[in-house]
């Protein structure tokens, strides 16, 4: 990791803005790049934003909950009263 020679191959020194680094494996060694990039970039970028945006989700859920329980009630007294007017069947006389 210090830039030496391995099997004709020169281990490069890790830099944060080059990011290179040496395979090790059974076939010839390769000098690669950004090792794991792009998951990187998920935690480091993506996800902050989404943490962000989604903060104040308890307080938005909590709203739409007390919003859904007002219509529901409302629902329930509508069909109460429409179930009263169907049941009285009340004619107009004429």
């Amino acid at each position: 990791p210090n830039g030496t020679l391995i099997n004709g191959t020169r281990w490069p020194v890790f830099t944060s803005t080059e990011q290179k680094y040496l395979t090790l494996n059974t076939d010839t060694s390769e000098i690669l790049t950004k090792l794991r990039a792009q998951q990187c970039r998920f935690w480091k970028f993506f996800f902050p934003k989404v943490l962000e945006m989604t903060g104040n989700i308890d307080e938005a859920e909590r709203e739409w909950k007390a919003g859904f329980h007002r219509w529901n009630n409302y629902m329930s007294d509508w069909k109460n009263q429409f179930n009263d007017y169907t049941s009285k069947k009340e004619t107009c006389a004429g």
